[in-house]
């Protein structure tokens, strides 16, 4: 599968569009900007691995570096750091600094709070919310979904 990269204008006309690779899968998670843009996303080749895509502001591709084993959803920056969200294996994952795991789920949104992290997703198909602290240490604070509502 090739993947591609590609910029619009304000108007929403195409600009460019670049090929940067192929692979047997891969899943998109963010878009990070900074001095150079930087995609987020997870490959499969044996197995699945986080890696960031770097490129110039025309979109030429610069190389990938692998940075985590497993499949990320969501990539944002927190406190200077980069937060991925998603699974690996059969676990929610929330990787940092540190990594944040929780058996029979996937993480699949991140929203920085300040001095915190929300992470949603699901466990064990059901609706799940979590709040880590300033040290990516669950803050004992978390939500899942039942029929009824959310249940702390």
């Amino acid at each position: 599968m090739e993947s591609s990269v590609g910029k619009l204008s304000i108007g929403g006309e195409l600009e460019w569009l670049k090929d940067f690779g192929g692979w047997e899968e891969i899943i998109t998670a963010s878009l990070l900007s900074g001095k150079r843009p930087k995609l987020i996303g997870s490959v499969k080749e044996k197995d699945w691995k986080v890696f960031t895509f770097n490129f110039d502001s025309n979109g030429n591709f610069l190389g990938k570096e692998n940075i985590a084993e497993g499949v990320a959803f969501m990539a944002t920056l927190w406190s200077g750091m980069l937060v991925l969200a998603g699974y690996q294996g059969r676990d929610l994952w929330v990787w940092s600094e540190g990594e944040v795991t929780i058996p029979n789920g996937a993480a699949t949104s991140l929203l920085p709070l300040g001095d915190g992290l929300l992470v949603g997703g699901e466990v064990e198909g059901t609706a799940f919310l979590m709040e880590l602290d300033s040290r990516g240490k669950s803050s004992g604070k978390s939500s899942f979904g039942s029929e009824a509502g959310l249940r702390s």
